[in-house]
């Protein structure tokens, strides 16, 4: 799938690819729809549980894109800490290159932004 993506944007390898946020959607991996199209995507809630569960394949298959030299670096977004922690329990030594987080004058996040410093 992301062979397709890329060809999509004329690339040879994606800069960053993160894993979103620490939910999980159900995709049909066969799906052929236009990069950007909703098709085949379906979110669903997920428990701690489940987290804990895929973090560490999720992970694990970002490592090998970018084994492969599709993407240059890997990271995370809307992380918080108890996330990060699971995922480097699961994944030895994994550090994301990033971890995006939302923030504006009305969300400042100031204790999770220290933590993360």
């Amino acid at each position: 799938r992301i062979k397709s993506m890329l060809g999509q944007l004329s690339a040879e390898r994606a800069d960053l690819c993160l894993i979103h946020w620490p939910g999980l959607c159900s995709w049909d991996p066969t799906d052929n729809a236009p990069l950007g199209s909703p098709s085949g995507f379906q979110d669903k809630a997920t428990s701690w549980t489940e987290f804990c569960e895929n973090i560490g394949p999720a992970w694990t298959n970002m490592r090998k894109l970018q084994e492969e030299g599709l993407v240059s670096a890997i990271g995370t977004s809307n992380f918080y800490s108890h996330h990060l922690e699971e995922l480097g329990a699961k994944c030895e030594g994994a550090v994301p290159f990033a971890n995006e987080i939302f923030i504006d004058s009305s969300n400042q996040e100031q204790e999770f932004v220290a933590d993360m410093q």
